[in-house]
């Protein structure tokens, strides 16, 4: 999946200014920057929400800015920000509105909650539960924005292990997170935003390389 040449503005504010970003098939990428940098900005035009003002969207070389989402949808799933969860539902009762529920009923996070309402659970096991849902669905790539926001190191952690086993199978994801150390230890490439440009890590994050258009 390929951003290429993106430009988006709010008004008179310009957010991205040719944003390029490469995510490969059976690799995790992460795109960093400071709050109001763009990073779901550039999720949200990836998964059609946005239209950008200029620049396209490729999923496997095939151009897929001007198609709605729901078609997009067959090839990407989508993670935001914002949850998604009904709050009036126990946890068992919406897994089994969903494909996915024999495996995640013996979730070892999951399980202990079956009988709880989503409205009663903490933030971090609402984001767990969201990010189960979500890399459950068989799609070629996910972006996850924010995944580990208000989780608990022991959550994360199992988060790291769910995503990095759906890398392996071979997916794409392409995630954002503020917490760098965490993000650090999952990713094979990194963008950073920063004035509305991509720059581009030359080599693991760890050896502090510099950056690259």
């Amino acid at each position: 999946m390929v951003f290429d040449a993106l430009h988006f503005s709010y008004g008179s504010q310009s957010i991205l200014r040719g944003v390029f970003i490469k995510i490969s098939p059976g690799s995790i990428c992460a795109v960093t920057g400071r709050n109001g940098s763009g990073k779901s900005t550039l999720m949200k035009i990836g998964v059609g929400e946005l239209k950008p003002f200029s620049g396209n969207i490729y999923i496997d070389g095939e151009c897929v800015t001007a198609q709605k989402g729901a078609k997009r949808f067959r090839h990407i799933a989508y993670l935001s920000q914002k949850s998604f969860l009904p709050r009036e539902l126990s946890v068992l009762n919406l897994l089994k509105k969903c494909n996915s529920v024999k495996s995640l009923l013996k979730d070892e996070i999951l399980e202990p909650l079956l009988l709880q309402k989503i409205a009663d659970l903490s933030g971090g096991e609402k984001r767990y539960l969201e990010l189960r849902l979500i890399l459950s669905l068989d799609r070629h790539y996910y972006l996850l924005d924010e995944p580990f926001t208000g989780s608990a190191p022991v959550l994360i952690e199992r988060m790291i292990d769910i995503i990095r086993q759906k890398k392996n199978e071979d997916a794409g994801i392409l995630l954002t997170d503020h917490y760098s150390r965490y993000v650090a230890r999952v990713i094979d490439e990194q963008y950073f935003l920063i004035d509305g440009y991509s720059y581009k890590q030359k080599c693991p994050v760890s050896h502090g390389a510099s950056l690259t258009r």
